[in-house]
């Protein structure tokens, strides 16, 4: 379930199927105003808007019997998901690929994105 942040009283705003049967990790990115996400015992991830918590899409990432057990962001677009279980790793980005771009790291958390014609 989440909650309403914006009400002094508890108020339910979104409820997930009981067919999902419950969320294994939970996180917040890939990027500044990035998504909610939600990663399932059943294998699927969830992406919610931060604003009004619309669901926005739902992915199977591992088979029905394969939970997301961690979450990890790479800081400029990716988000990592593992299945503990059967040692999986999947990598998705939530960016469209309009142009050709290389991300450099400057160091100390700092980062410059070069256009490639």
């Amino acid at each position: 379930m989440l909650y309403d942040r914006t009400k002094i009283e508890d108020s339910i705003t979104r409820c997930l199927d009981e067919s999902y049967v419950e969320i294994t990790s939970i996180g917040y990115g890939p990027y500044d105003n990035g998504h909610i996400l939600a990663g399932l015992s059943n294998g699927i991830l969830l992406a919610f808007d931060t604003i009004n918590l619309d669901k926005l899409f739902q992915i199977n990432v591992f088979s029905p019997k394969c939970p997301v057990s961690s979450m990890t962001f790479e800081p400029t677009n990716l988000v990592i998901l593992t299945c503990e279980k059967t040692g999986e790793l999947a990598a998705l980005s939530f960016l469209a690929s309009r142009v050709r771009y290389v991300y450099i790291d400057l160091g100390k958390k700092k980062y410059a994105t070069i256009k490639l014609d």
